[in-house]
């Protein structure tokens, strides 16, 4: 069983805090993720690789986000398979 993060920022404190909360309880992660170029002076735990989905910019172009996160989640889920996988996404 695998457990795959998929976040729209990675820098955000609280998505730091869950996934290194995760991986302290001694779960396997692959975190996949976007940059919205904030909260560029957070980072994630040199031991968790992140998979950079690309940029996704910080404004009101919700039909360019929707179309992102869309085409993301297909992306990684042909990737990762649906067999023994859990996708968490916040």
């Amino acid at each position: 069983m695998k457990i795959v993060v998929i976040s729209t920022t990675i820098s955000q404190p609280r998505v730091i805090k869950r996934i290194e909360t995760l991986r302290k309880l001694g779960i396997e992660l692959k975190v996949y993720s976007w940059d919205r170029g904030i909260y560029n002076c957070n980072s994630v735990n040199n031991n968790i690789k992140v998979i950079n989905l690309g940029k996704m910019n910080d404004g009101r172009d919700y039909v360019l986000k929707i179309r992102l996160l869309y085409d993301g989640v297909r992306k990684i889920v042909k990737q990762e398979g649906k067999q023994n996988t859990i996708y968490y996404s916040f």
